[in-house]
């Protein structure tokens, strides 16, 4: 019996295979873009929880105060970072200057190899793996910046609102656990000094949502609807 003659695919065949190869692709695509969303956010909470809790290593080295927030231009011995000439305007030239992150009392506490003032390689400021200021999420502004993290611009700042020598005293703080620290602000960013007026516009926003820092030192992703609701609650004023 002579052997069985040997049949390929035919076109019609392989089409509908590929076919098959397409819809299931297009099925998996919004899963796995989600999922790397999510990767991106859990990084994103990694990096404000070490800058939140650097601010706390401050505070005990510092009787009790929190680093001064960081107002374009001002550069402050006790700012946590130093603003230098950015603006908030991304198509403006300016605005892609990058933080000087190694001038703010934070750089230390960070890292224990940060030396005050000196600075890193310019690949390190881009790099959100090597970055801890940087969300892994952040646009090409927010990369040249290194920056994609802001703090509270009240806890500069009295009941009468006056601008305070120091940062505020974590003691005096009426209600850390809902007292804004520190917003992922992304591509609004300025200078890493954050006006209550304009939350929640953050724009570096994680699968619907965004993260926050608090100033009892806990962090978590929240809703923008929840964002919006923690403004009208007041969720920045340390002294309510």
């Amino acid at each position: 019996m002579s052997a069985a003659k040997k049949r390929g695919f035919t076109l019609i065949e392989l089409l509908v295979v590929m076919a098959i190869i397409a819809i299931l692709a297009a099925l998996l695509m919004p899963a796995i873009q989600t999922a790397k969303e999510k990767a991106k956010g859990g990084k994103c909470i990694g990096h404000i929880r070490q800058l939140a809790l650097a601010m706390h290593a401050y505070a005990t080295d510092f009787g009790g105060h929190l680093p001064k927030t960081a107002p374009a231009g001002r550069n402050h011995p006790s700012d946590w970072v130093w603003g230098g000439n950015v603006v908030a305007h991304p198509q403006q030239v300016a605005s892609v200057i990058r933080i000087e992150l190694e001038g703010g009392v934070l750089w230390t506490y960070v890292s224990s190899g940060n030396e005050r003032h000196k600075k890193k390689s310019e690949e390190w400021y881009t790099s959100s793996e090597k970055n801890v200021y940087l969300c892994p999420a952040a646009g090409p502004v927010e990369r040249k910046r290194g920056l994609s993290y802001s703090m509270n611009w009240l806890l500069d700042q009295d009941p009468s609102g006056a601008v305070m020598p120091e940062g505020v005293l974590l003691s005096r703080i009426r209600n850390a656990s809902r007292c804004v620290l520190l917003v992922d602000e992304g591509s609004e960013l300025n200078d890493g000094y954050y006006h209550e007026s304009d939350f929640p516009n953050q724009g570096n926003l994680h699968t619907g949502g965004g993260n926050l820092a608090f100033c009892d030192g806990h962090v978590g992703w929240f809703a923008v609807e929840e964002i919006r609701k923690m403004r009208q609650k007041r969720y920045f004023v340390w002294w309510e």
